[in-house]
Order: C-alpha cells, then sequence, then structure tokens
C-alpha cells in the first residue's frame, strides 16, 4: 500500500497490523479505533488525521507531515516519529513508552496526561508544547528546544535536559527527582516543581 492517496478516507476501527502507508497523502484520514501494530507511515503527508484510541504500537512515522493530527488515546509504544513533523499534533492521554522523537518538531504539540516513560526527545522542537502531568521518567530531552514548554505536574523522574533550552518553561509541580539539568546538574530527590 505504500503510496496513493487517501485524503478524507475513514479506516476507523479497521484491521490494520503490519499496513505500509509510506509516502501515502492521507490529509484528514480517520483511523479512530484502528488496529495497526507494526505499520509504516514514512513520509507520510497527513495533515490533520485521526488516530484517536488507535494501536499503534510499534509503528514507525519518520518524516512523515502530522500536524494538527489527533493521536488522542492511542496505544503507541515503542513508535519512532524521526524528523516528523507534529506542530499542533495532540497526544493527550496516549501511551508512549520508549518512543522515539529525535529531531522531530512539537512545537505547540500537546501530550498531556500521556504515558512517556524512556521516550527520546534529543535534538527536537518543543516550543510551547505541552505536559501537563505526563509521566516522563526516564525521558531524555538532551539538546531540545522546550522554551515555553509547560511541564506542570509532570513526572521527570530521572528525566534528562543536557543542553537543552528551557527558558520561560513551566515545571510547577512537577516532580524533578533526579532530573537532570541543560548545566549538568541533578535535583534532590524530594525537589518538587523546584530544583534543589
Amino acid at each position: 500500500m505504500t503510496g496513493g492517496t487517501f485524503d478524507d478516507t475513514d479506516f476507523s476501527g479497521a484491521m490494520l497490523e503490519n499496513s505500509d502507508f509510506g509516502m501515502a497523502s492521507l490529509k484528514n484520514a480517520r483511523f479512530d479505533g484502528a488496529r495497526m501494530s507494526n505499520s509504516r507511515f514514512v513520509a507520510a503527508k497527513a495533515t490533520g488525521a485521526s488516530f484517536k484510541d488507535a494501536t499503534l504500537e510499534n509503528s514507525r512515522f519518520s518524516r512523515a507531515t502530522l500536524k494538527k493530527a489527533d493521536f488522542s488515546g492511542a496505544k503507541m509504544n515503542n513508535s519512532r516519529f524521526y524528523e516528523a513533523n507534529l506542530e499542533h499534533a495532540i497526544f493527550a492521554g496516549s501511551n508512549l513508552m520508549k518512543s522515539n522523537f529525535e529531531q522531530s518538531n512539537q512545537d505547540q504539540a500537546d501530550f498531556s496526561h500521556s504515558i512517556m516513560t524512556q521516550s527520546v526527545f534529543s535534538n527536537a522542537q518543543l516550543r510551547f508544547a505541552k505536559f501537563i502531568a505526563a509521566d516522563l521518567t526516564g525521558t531524555k530531552f538532551d539538546k531540545s528546544d522546550c522554551r515555553g514548554t509547560d511541564f506542570t505536574n509532570a513526572n521527570l523522574t530521572k528525566s534528562s535536559f543536557k543542553e537543552a533550552e528551557i527558558e520561560e518553561s513551566i515545571f510547577t509541580g512537577a516532580i524533578l527527582k533526579d532530573t537532570i539539568w541543560s548545566d549538568y546538574k541533578r535535583c534532590r530527590s524530594n525537589s518538587v516543581g523546584v530544583c534543589e
């Protein structure tokens, strides 16, 4: 199924494991509730696509255009978004453990209440993104641009911001146990909201 045009197509609830939508046009396509583990969307054009409550574990979205895409409630453990464009995308309440967002663009994306333990955002653009109450235990933000990003009440235990830009970021109520900052300073185990 590599390539092709599926703009506005409704795949909701479909069984699509191991599908290949690489380089396909999927503008405003709907995959809500679809079962799509081990699928590929490499370099797909999927602006405005909806993946609400879909199962997408071990899927690949590298270099895909996913502006304003909605992944709310999706199960996406171990997925890859290397160099993807995810501006204004929504991942609220999704499960993204051990996912990779290296060198991707998530400016103003919403990851609130998501589970993202041991994920990687190195060298990523995250300006004004939201991680409100997200579980980011062991997640790497090294060399990322997190200016204005909202981490209110997030769990950042053992997360890393080495050489990251964090000006105007919000950490109110965030758990900062053993968090490592841009200057390699490590927070104490009782740090909440402010690194001590």
